[in-house]
């Protein structure tokens, strides 16, 4: 079996609701790139990464599709999919960074290799370790009493993770709707606050301090994503678990983050790792040094968010961020 063909294609998902935090701005759309891989079996498989995630990856759409076309793909046609690893080193060796691209390939590849032996990808990964996939749910900014009606018609739609934006200005906008979904939901759900880097190190010591009182699971990415020394020290001063997310870029990243004892968790996400391979290599990482995990995706379409799905079923995470 060998690989004849690597087309991509471009489709913007509009969104019925825009979304914005404190680093992405304003998005209206997920730019899309969608990568199709042809054997001359007639087996293929197909890919998809979010091109306009440049605050977290750097990425444009534009960049995605050239990379892929000018200087990934090329080295995939005539190669057999099954070599699946030694293609995957092959790509990550061949370009720095492109997170994007690569991860539009990986899931593509996965795809084929997983048509071509008759089995979900999950199954490449070594079979599921969970059966069900109890995704979370975010609350974006409003005001409390939209916030709380929001939060409540999540966990009336059967949600029990809820993670609420944050990082508003003045501090006290953020206390009064974290305070307003706390009492809508009830103590038998789990409620998270994300920052997307919107503290220093010193804010986050002394905001965490106030809202220690509504016993949050865990505080996402409270400072910015470079300052690990932030990180690690916000860590060491609050007993509410840290999770790093935008600080989570490379398997680099998530070796120094884990040795260090920098936080309590690490969101992995497969655009930011570079696809199915990356991701499994850091949870391996995670998992040996004791860090738990969240498993997501980074707001993209259902085939993106498929693949989340089959490395979720197959990670031992302790949380799950799985809506596209």
């Amino acid at each position: 079996m060998k690989i004849t063909a690597v087309e991509v294609y471009r489709q913007d998902l509009p969104l019925v609701t825009p979304f914005q935090h404190f680093a992405s701005g304003s998005v209206r759309a997920l730019e899309e790139v969608y990568v199709r891989l042809t054997t001359d079996e007639g087996v293929t498989g197909l890919g998809e990464s979010r091109g306009n995630s440049h605050y977290l990856t750097g990425d444009t759409p534009e960049r995605v599709v050239a990379e892929i076309l000018q200087h990934l793909g090329p080295r995939l046609v005539g190669r057999d999919p099954r070599e699946l690893h030694a293609l995957l080193a092959e790509l990550d060796q061949a370009v720095v960074g492109a997170h994007g691209s690569r991860s539009a390939l990986d899931l593509a590849l996965h795809d084929l290799v997983g048509h071509a032996y008759g089995v979900p990808v999950f199954a490449l990964l070594g079979g599921a370790v969970r059966e069900t996939l109890p995704s979370n749910q975010s609350i974006w900014y409003g005001p409390p009493d939209a916030a709380a009606r929001q939060a409540a018609a999540y966990v009336a739609d059967g949600f029990r993770f809820l993670k609420v934006r944050s990082g508003l200005r003045p501090f006290q906008r953020d206390i009064d709707r974290i305070r307003a979904v706390h009492e809508a939901i009830g103590s038998d759900v789990s409620l998270a606050i994300d920052l997307n880097m919107a503290w220093t190190a010193r804010e986050a010591v002394r905001h965490l301090r106030t809202l220690e009182r509504f016993d949050l699971a865990y505080v996402e990415q409270p400072v910015p994503h470079r300052d690990f020394a932030g990180l690690r020290h916000v860590t060491q001063h609050t007993d509410i678990p840290i999770m790093a997310d935008e600080s989570v870029q490379s398997l680099d990243d998530v070796l120094l983050l884990a040795r260090d004892r920098v936080v309590d968790l690490l969101h992995l996400k497969l655009i930011k790792l570079g696809g199915i391979a990356g991701l499994w290599r850091a949870a391996a990482v995670a998992e040996t040094a004791g860090i738990e995990l969240m498993v997501g995706q980074t707001n993209e379409g259902g085939l993106a968010t498929a693949a989340a799905a089959h490395c979720a079923l197959a990670v031992k995470a302790r949380y799950l961020e799985l809506y596209g």
